[in-house]
C-alpha cells in the first residue's frame, strides 16, 4: 500500500474509532462495475449482509441498489478491509482512471448511531434519493461521491440533517484525495431534503463538472475547484443545458482565464447564440489568434462584482 494511502487509513480509523468505537459502515455504488482492482473487497464482503439502500425508481433493477456492509475496525480482518477500501477509493481519484468510465465504486464510509437499525437510516437515504420535480421523478445520486460532494458544499444546515437523517457521520474522499467529513449538523432538521432551483441547475452542472475533472492530468487544487464551479453557474447562467457544451465553456475557464466571458469577443458570441445553438460550435469560429487576445485582454480584466 503507499504511503498516502497509510496515512488516509490511519486517519480514518482514528476517526471510527472516535465516533463509532470502531464499528464503520462500507457503502459500495451498486451501479459501479466490478472492476478487477475491487475484487479482493468484494471477496472479503461475501459472507457478510448487505443492507441495501432501496431505491423506489421505475429504472432502478434492485440488484444494482447501493449497499453498506458493517465492519469493525477493532478484528484485524475487518482493519485490513478497510484500509484495502482506502486504497480503492484513491485509486479511483486518478484520472487516468476515471476516464475509463464506470464510475466509483466507493461511496464511502459511515458512523450509525447503535440504538437505530442500520436498515431505517438506509431507507431515509434511499427515499432522500428519489427527488420529483416538475412532475418528473428523478434519481439523486447521493451515493455517487463524485455527486454528493459537490452537493454537499450547496446545502444549508437543515438540508444537510435532512441528507443524513439518522446518520452522525459520512466519510469520502473528495476530488483533491482529502478525507471529507459529512457531519450533521446539531438542533433540529427536516425530514425531508428539497432543493431549491439554484440548488437544481448546479446539480445538473455536476456531470460537466466531472467530465472536466476526468480530462485534467492530476487531481485539482481547492482555488481550481471554485473556479470550476463559478464557471459551471455562469454557463448556466448564459444559457448552456448540454453537459458537453457546458464542459467545454468550463474548459475555456481554465485555459484561457477564469473571467474569459467577460471579454467583449465572448460577450458578442454568446449575446448571438440562438436556441439550440452550441457554445463549443460557436467558439470554435474564434482562431488561434483570437483566442491569444481574449488571453491577453483578460489579464487586464477589473475584479468582478
Amino acid at each position: 500500500m503507499n504511503s498516502r494511502a497509510d496515512l488516509l487509513s490511519d486517519a480514518l480509523h482514528r476517526r471510527a474509532m472516535d465516533a463509532c468505537d470502531g464499528i464503520v459502515w462500507l457503502a459500495l455504488d451498486g451501479r459501479a462495475p466490478d472492476k478487477q482492482a475491487t475484487s479482493a473487497l468484494r471477496q472479503g464482503l461475501l459472507a457478510r449482509e448487505a443492507v441495501p439502500v432501496r431505491l423506489s425508481h421505475p429504472q432502478m433493477d434492485e440488484r444494482l441498489y447501493p449497499a453498506w456492509y458493517r465492519l469493525d475496525a477493532n478484528r484485524s480482518t475487518d482493519s485490513a478491509l478497510l484500509r484495502l477500501s482506502v486504497e480503492i477509493a484513491l485509486d479511483e481519484l486518478d484520472p487516468q482512471v476515471l476516464r475509463q468510465g464506470g464510475g466509483r465504486v466507493l461511496a464511502g464510509w459511515l458512523a450509525l448511531p447503535g440504538s437505530v437499525p442500520p436498515g431505517e437510516v438506509a431507507s431515509h437515504l434511499g427515499r432522500q434519493m428519489i427527488q420529483r420535480r416538475h412532475m418528473r421523478t428523478l434519481l439523486l445520486r447521493l451515493h455517487d461521491p463524485a455527486v454528493l460532494w459537490w452537493l454537499w458544499q450547496w446545502l444549508d444546515a437543515a438540508q444537510r440533517a435532512a441528507l443524513l437523517g439518522r446518520m452522525n457521520a459520512w466519510w469520502l474522499l473528495s476530488p483533491l484525495g482529502e478525507l471529507h467529513a459529512l457531519e450533521r449538523p446539531s438542533g433540529a432538521g427536516v425530514d425531508t431534503l428539497a432543493l431549491g432551483e439554484r440548488q437544481w441547475r448546479d446539480v445538473f452542472a455536476i456531470a460537466s463538472l466531472n467530465q472536466v475533472l476526468r480530462s485534467l492530468d492530476a487531481p485539482p487544487d481547492g482555488q481550481t475547484l471554485r473556479m470550476l464551479h463559478d464557471a459551471a453557474r455562469r454557463a448556466c447562467e448564459h444559457g448552456l443545458t448540454d453537459t458537453d457544451d457546458q464542459a467545454a465553456f468550463i474548459r475555456h475557464s481554465l485555459q484561457m482565464h477564469p473571467q474569459f466571458d467577460r471579454h467583449p469577443l465572448l460577450q458578442s458570441l454568446l449575446q448571438r447564440r440562438q436556441p439550440g445553438e452550441f457554445y463549443a460550435a460557436l467558439s470554435a469560429e474564434l482562431d488561434d489568434a483570437a483566442w491569444r487576445q481574449v488571453q491577453h485582454d483578460c489579464t487586464t480584466l477589473p475584479p468582478s462584482a
